[in-house]
């Protein structure tokens, strides 16, 4: 009995591909779930007022909250804005009464947009007689500066640390005093540009 050996032989054309290597998972930075909330939580004092009514509280310029929405995420539009919209409800004859829910929302390093929760506000529209020309502006801003407090935008205000007067002070200080390195680290980037 004869065999015949058959030999196969390995040519480029035939020789298997190699076996992708399996990809590495992408390296995942840890979140840093308080970033944000640190980065918006300090309100510069001059930009704040006490107001003497409804048991007294301190006021924050919603100009300045803006502002520091856009030096955080970018500008308004592209990188955070707000979606709202204003109902009027008619309570009785004389009291008609705005309602505006606010909806903000802000690009984060992903550039995943991110909604907060809708928060509503209320103003009186008319009432006795008088009508308020100012009162969709004033729930809209009511109803955006609560949504933008889940961030921690102005968070030692609502958190009542304005209710210390060295806690105040010590924000002054901090403005007026030298410039830190990472501020004058800035500054040499910007001019580098």
């Amino acid at each position: 009995m004869t065999h015949k050996r058959s030999t196969k032989r390995k040519t480029t054309a035939t020789k298997p591909k190699p076996k992708a290597k399996p990809k590495a998972a992408p390296k995942v930075e840890p979140q840093d779930n308080m970033a944000i909330w640190l980065e918006l939580c300090e309100t510069d004092p001059d930009y704040t007022k006490e107001v003497g009514f409804r048991g007294g509280f301190t006021s924050i310029d919603p100009q300045y909250q803006k502002q520091r929405m856009t030096e955080v995420f970018g500008a308004c539009g592209t990188g955070w804005g707000g979606e709202a919209e204003w109902i009027e409800v008619q309570r009785d004859e004389d009291t008609v009464v705005v309602k505006c829910t606010v909806r903000v929302w802000y690009r984060d390093k992903t550039d995943t947009i991110r909604y907060l929760p809708p928060v509503t506000a209320k103003a009186m529209a008319f009432e006795n007689g008088r009508e308020d020309l100012d009162s969709d502006k004033k729930c809209f801003t009511d109803a955006f500066s609560k949504s933008t407090a889940s961030l921690g935008l102005s968070a030692d205000v609502f958190l009542g640390k304005f209710d210390d007067p060295a806690y105040v002070q010590s924000l002054h200080d901090k403005k007026d005093g030298p410039a830190t390195e990472e501020q004058v680290n800035k500054v040499i980037a910007i001019g580098k540009l």
